[in-house]
């Protein structure tokens, strides 16, 4: 019974009890109310077949920012019309839903947000009755599990092993930065790299730099810093801007650029891609689009120091490769590594901080420049 039924009994019983009193206005009442009682038990009756559920979500699989599509419907073999509610969770986002036994399914969408395996559920549905006033539990459909991988965006492929690097000399195929050419000087660069001679030609003009750049090798090995981020983000420097997207935020995006660099390093190279990060504890190290997307839709910041570091020291392990690391946390220090992505910061060039090339971006759009200027040569 329904709270409406409910509600329709007490009227009835005090009804009934007014004219035993003595108080004739309580006949109709009661009269109604035994009526009203009197269709909802004959709607119980009358409900002769068995209603039945059928839910579907897709599809199955989807990056982050893309939309699913549920739907719900009712199998009905009853005589009596009547609608059938309950709360529908798509990717665990639960909403009221009302639909019609005879008309046809329900549709929901849903932006996948958040990355995971996540469960679409179809919770406490019941099948109500004219006014509301009675009600038949349904059984629910069985769960539907979706895959949400993280945000792809259009990184340029790296580029293929190469004997030479874009300014003639043999390629250093050990990766790491290599002399690509002068340049004038740009606030943040290493005054170690002031190429004197070049300057002193031009004496009223600007400080000359030695370009350095990122030598052609056939194998990128991709980091995922998993050291959860401070909220909000402290810069590292007083040229950063303070403040900044929070933690979440953050993370999030390091694992989207993480696994967008995946795709890129793959269709360029042709060779298989590694992404290294930790995951529950572990070190992770998938091998393939398919299994780096099943670990990047599952890892999570970690809290204990040291991820980082041992990361690193699996990525170190092969020989002839450019470590790439994506960080949305404030590494410290010299890292052994080529490139570091930093993210949730102003975007600015690229400047070296011992053998590491820094580059800070904010978001993905920024992170994809970075890369085609600084990696995907």
């Amino acid at each position: 019974m329904t709270g409406n039924g409910a509600a329709v009994l007490l009227a009835g019983l005090g009804g009934a009890a007014a004219w035993w009193a003595g108080y004739p206005a309580g006949a109709p009442i009661g009269l109604a109310a035994a009526l009203l009682l009197l269709v909802a038990a004959a709607w119980r009756i009358g409900v002769t077949g068995p209603t039945r559920l059928t839910f579907t979500v897709d599809p199955g699989a989807v990056h982050r920012g893309d939309v699913v599509t549920a739907q719900l419907g009712v199998e009905c073999t009853a005589r009596w019309p009547g609608t059938v509610h309950a709360t529908v969770a798509v990717l665990g986002d639960p909403r009221p839903a009302t639909l019609p036994t005879a008309g046809p399914p329900v549709r929901l969408t849903r932006t996948a947000n958040r990355r995971g395996h996540l469960e679409s559920a179809v919770l406490q549905p019941r099948r109500i009755g004219p006014l509301w006033i009675a009600a038949r539990r349904v059984t629910p459909p069985p769960p539907v599990h979706t895959t949400v991988l993280p945000r792809r965006w259009p990184f340029a492929a790296a580029a293929p092993s190469s004997p030479t690097d874009d300014d003639g000399e043999a390629s250093a195929r050990a990766g790491g930065p290599v002399f690509a050419g002068l340049r004038e000087y740009a606030e943040g660069d290493d005054i170690r790299h002031i190429d004197w001679a070049a300057s002193a030609r031009a004496p009223t003009g600007p400080w000359i730099v030695r370009h350095r750049v990122l030598a052609r090798v056939a194998a990128i090995r991709i980091v995922l810093d998993p050291t959860r981020p401070a909220d909000p983000a402290t810069p590292a420097d007083p040229s950063d801007a303070a403040g900044g997207p929070g933690a979440a935020d953050r993370f999030e995006t390091a694992v989207d650029i993480a696994y967008s660099m995946a795709h890129a390093t793959a269709r360029g190279t042709g060779a298989p891609p590694t992404v290294v990060t930790v995951l529950d504890g572990r070190l992770a190290a998938p091998e393939g689009i398919a299994a780096i997307g099943d670990v990047l839709a599952r890892v999570a910041p970690a809290s204990t120091p040291g991820g980082l570091a041992a990361a690193l020291r699996h990525a170190g392990r092969t020989r002839g490769a450019t470590t790439v690391v994506v960080s949305a946390a404030d590494p410290g220090g010299p890292l052994d590594a080529d490139v570091l992505f930093r993210v949730g910061r102003p975007e600015r060039d690229a400047r070296r901080h011992g053998r590491t090339l820094v580059v800070d971006v904010p978001d993905l759009p920024a992170a994809a420049r970075a890369w085609a200027a600084v990696v995907a040569r």
